[in-house]
């Protein structure tokens, strides 16, 4: 583990110069970077676990060795009073043989004073006989004396044997409170010795973390630098004027109407228009349709007053496509673009009728009454009445669907200015994701086999007005 310390500090000292160029880093070197952060990372992982394990060592062998001291005490402690209580047994019975000796003495000279006590009360008998008698009572006398004596010896041997015991067990009992002393002393030693070596792996901890702070702080700051490359530092622009020299810059006050007009398309749109105004009611507002075939008339019609209230200037840019309520969105702004090629498409509003004549009827009324509202501003707009705007739609195309270039829509007031040049000033950060993928390849293009039995694939449905511009001379793509 001592032998990577310097290795990091090289990767330390070479990582520092690179960071001080001006020149950003290459993808290369961010990837060796990141792979060695990574290596590092792991390199300081398992020095932690390493240090973890052995630390958790440690604390379990202190641990059972303190166990083992207190076992071993509490067994001393045990021993002790197991002799201490033997000493006192010993002492209790020394005792009661001194005193038994005492009283048989006691006994012994009572009697003898109540034998010669008797002699003389009975010097009146017989010379012969009563010195024969006291010489049988001088010999049980002396036998008695024997016996004492003896039993005293044996007192006393048995004190001098208790004795003997008692500085016998007194020594153990020393040892015993010296082993334990000692004991004590290396518990408290080994104790010193893991706290040393814990400080020392705290030491080592704090150095890693250090080196990892370095590390990760040359890191944060090569992803600081990459992420700068992922904006634009630069202010959005706001000119109140953004059609100029055949260019359309748009701004982030950016409200994007694609697909379908659908429930809550008014709401999406509608409250970015009064946010907009909210923040500034000078700078101009963008509505860019890439690509919307109409839809909701109630939807649209809410769009088309947010449009009117707003103060500050909305302007409708179409990139593709603006069909039915997408194209009177765009007719009725006051400012309007599209690219050349783009489409856009006028017809007279569809809708569905059921129930009966008198309810049928009814619902007639109402949908010319929704189209007079929203047709005749667009007729008034483009300057033509709205029964003549009507024939014209017939008379262009069999079904009422009038489209046209932005070019010829231009011409036909359906759109303010053709523009060649867009810029999108408010993407200020990277794009990210990844292209769009033919998902439907998977569900429904899977590779089918004709009479002759070449393969060819199905591509998917185009969207309104739009062509497919492909090669394909061995027919495997093919269009249904």
């Amino acid at each position: 583990m001592k032998t990577r310390l310097p290795w990091l500090a090289l990767c330390v000292a070479l990582a520092a110069p690179t960071l001080a160029q001006d020149a950003p880093p290459t993808p290369k070197e961010l990837e060796r970077l990141r792979a060695e952060k990574q290596q590092l990372e792991g390199e300081l992982e398992q020095l932690r676990n390493a240090h973890r394990s052995e630390i958790a060592k440690l604390e379990a062998e202190a641990e059972h060795l303190e166990a083992k001291a207190k076992l071993a005490e509490q067994k001393l402690e045990a021993e002790l009073a197991s002799q201490r209580a033997e000493l006192k047994r010993l002492e209790a019975a020394s005792a009661l043989a001194k005193a038994k000796l005492e009283n048989d003495r006691a006994d012994a000279k009572a009697k003898l004073e109540q034998l010669e006590d008797a002699d003389k009360l009975r010097e009146h008998e017989d010379l012969g006989e009563l010195r024969a008698k006291r010489e049988r009572m001088q010999l049980a006398r002396e036998l008695q004396e024997a016996e004492l004596a003896k039993e005293l010896a044996a007192a006393v041997a048995e004190k001098e044997r208790l004795d003997v015991q008692n500085e016998k067990l007194a020594s153990e009992l020393r040892q015993l409170e010296l082993k334990q002393a000692s004991e004590r002393l290396r518990i408290q030693a080994e104790s010193t010795r893991l706290n040393f070596s814990r400080l020392q792996l705290d030491s080592q901890s704090a150095a890693r973390r250090a080196e990892l702070t370095a590390l990760e702080h040359q890191v944060a700051l090569r992803r600081a630098q990459e992420k700068l490359k992922d904006v634009v530092a630069e202010g959005v622009p706001y000119p109140a004027q953004p059609f100029a020299e055949g260019k359309l810059t748009i701004s982030d006050r950016r409200i994007s109407l694609n697909e379908p007009i659908i429930t809550g398309t008014a709401d999406y749109v509608c409250e970015r228009i009064h946010f907009y105004n909210n923040q500034s009611t000078e700078a101009p507002i963008f509505i860019v349709i890439d690509r919307c075939p109409g839809g909701s008339v109630m939807e649209g019609y809410r769009i088309v007053k947010a449009m009117e209230a707003s103060k500050a200037p909305i302007h409708v840019v179409v990139k593709s496509f603006a069909a039915s309520m997408a194209a009177i969105i765009t007719t009725l702004a006051d400012y309007s673009y599209a690219y050349p090629n783009a489409v856009i498409l006028h017809h007279q509003m569809s809708t569905g009728a059921n129930g009966n004549m008198t309810q049928i009827k009814e619902q007639f009324e109402e949908a010319q009454e929704w189209a007079k509202r929203l047709m005749h501003p667009v007729c008034k707009k483009i300057g033509v009445a709205p029964e003549d705007w009507v024939k014209q739609m017939y008379a262009k195309n069999s079904t009422g669907d009038w489209a046209e270039f932005a070019t010829e829509a231009q011409k036909l007031k359906w759109v303010g200015q053709v523009v060649n040049e867009i810029r999108e000033e408010g993407i200020v950060e990277r794009p990210t994701g990844a292209p769009p993928q033919p998902w439907y390849f998977i569900l429904f293009g899977e590779v089918q086999y004709d009479a002759q039995g070449k393969p060819y694939r199905y591509l998917p449905r185009l969207g309104p007005y739009d062509f497919y511009w492909l090669n394909s001379r061995d027919r495997y793509w093919r269009v249904r």
